[in-house]
């Protein structure tokens, strides 16, 4: 878990629960997906998890009770006792307006409100904060997907090596290329970390953790769409362009998210 802030990027979901809001957030033409995803990362203390969870639930209540709008919509998951909270947003200028919209949340809440719900933060032990960039170009969506109604996520981390990030990335279209020829159900979005961390990260998801584990891997889907002899090409060109490889399964907690009813509709 030491290294999971770079891995659980975006949720890095877009959140992958849903198609973030467009009235909040700048959309890639012909794409559903933000542009950026602001998020947030909390590794909790074992023995208070079921008081964590009470008290997320209670924002999500307050915040819905309140009615307040799109910009303060978050999607969660986690991970064991690592918890995603991601929200999307249009632009670096929305981050600017990060203590007025608190202030403003505080006000519609009140003061009493607002004390008791940052008592869940008694149970946070370690929290990363990060933004993500969503990568169309290296992106796969499949035209009838495997997945309908997600439920958990596989995301995986790419540590690329400073001077092979122009590589990663044609090797990687290169992979959404053999994806498409090989008609694959399975897609996967990609994102790169915006803060010199050198990550770009890759999010599949399923409707369940069976089906999940049921999924071809992205070196059988390769062999299918160019033979073996490129694919491992492929593979071993991938290994000299990153430092390190992380993956992880994630439960998508709608419960634990907060996206106002116009915006989910």
């Amino acid at each position: 878990m030491k290294r999971l802030h770079w891995i659980l990027l975006l949720a890095i979901a877009s959140l992958l629960v849903a198609a973030p809001p467009a009235a909040q957030a700048e959309e890639e033409e012909g794409s559903s997906h933000s542009k950026y995803m602001l998020v947030h990362v909390d590794e909790i203390e074992p023995s208070m998890q079921t008081e964590y969870e009470k008290n997320n639930k209670k924002w999500v209540e307050a915040f819905t009770g309140a009615e307040l709008g799109g910009e303060f919509s978050w999607y969660s998951s986690n991970s064991g006792f690592t918890y995603v909270w991601v929200s999307p947003i249009k632009d670096y200028a929305f981050l600017d307006g990060e203590e007025a919209r608190f202030e403003a949340v505080a006000a519609t809440l009140g003061e009493e409100k607002m004390a008791e719900l940052m008592e869940g933060s008694k149970a946070i032990k370690s929290h990363h904060s990060e933004i993500a960039k969503y990568m169309p170009e290296l992106t796969y969506e499949p035209a009838n997907p495997a997945s309908t109604m997600p439920g958990v996520y596989r995301l995986t981390s790419h540590a690329v090596k400073p001077a092979m990030t122009e590589q990663f990335e044609t090797l990687v279209k290169e992979v959404v290329a053999a994806f498409k020829k090989a008609e694959s159900p399975v897609g996967f979005t990609g994102y790169q970390t915006q803060f010199g961390t050198g990550s770009y990260v890759f999010t599949t998801m399923a409707d369940d953790a069976q089906q999940l584990s049921g999924f071809p891997g992205t070196g059988e889907v390769l062999v299918k769409a160019l033979g073996e002899e490129k694919a491992d090409e492929m593979f071993q060109e991938w290994r000299n362009c990153i430092t390190d490889v992380e993956s992880e399964e994630f439960e998508i907690r709608r419960d634990l998210s907060f996206v106002p009813v116009e915006e989910a509709e």
